[in-house]
């Protein structure tokens, strides 16, 4: 929720552009006191919970792409995020010491994961 354009970058590569991976991205989903919503809206939204494939597609057309490209790499980002999500887990298990927020954590992203492919149909 704390992403916003300065954290997002371009690299060139042969062929064109590409967008470099993302840093200096938090997930503030954990904390109660914010309120879940994006920094950036998506179609006129900023509640994650709300962006649908309407969402996507006005998006898509304001960007002027595609908008089943855009609907694909949505979907591709998701599951990517869902295949990796216990990899993360992983690495998090050794560094953060409070068990039960990992959990939360990814339980969280995970609902909103499936959320968001629901979304999309």
């Amino acid at each position: 929720m704390d992403a916003h354009a300065k954290n997002l970058s371009l690299c060139t590569i042969e062929g064109g552009l590409r967008l470099a991976p993302f840093y200096d991205l938090i997930s503030t989903l954990q904390y109660p006191q914010f309120n879940g919503d994006l920094a950036m809206n998506i179609g006129g939204r900023r509640n994650p919970v709300r962006i649908g494939k309407a969402q996507w597609e006005h998006f898509a057309d304001e960007i002027q792409l595609p908008r089943a490209f855009v609907l694909k790499e949505v979907q591709t980002v998701i599951r990517q995020v869902i295949e990796q999500l216990p990899n993360v887990v992983e690495e998090l298990r050794l560094t953060v010491p409070d068990k039960s927020f990992i959990a939360d954590l990814k339980q969280n992203i995970l609902q909103r994961c499936m959320n968001a492919l629901r979304l999309l149909r």
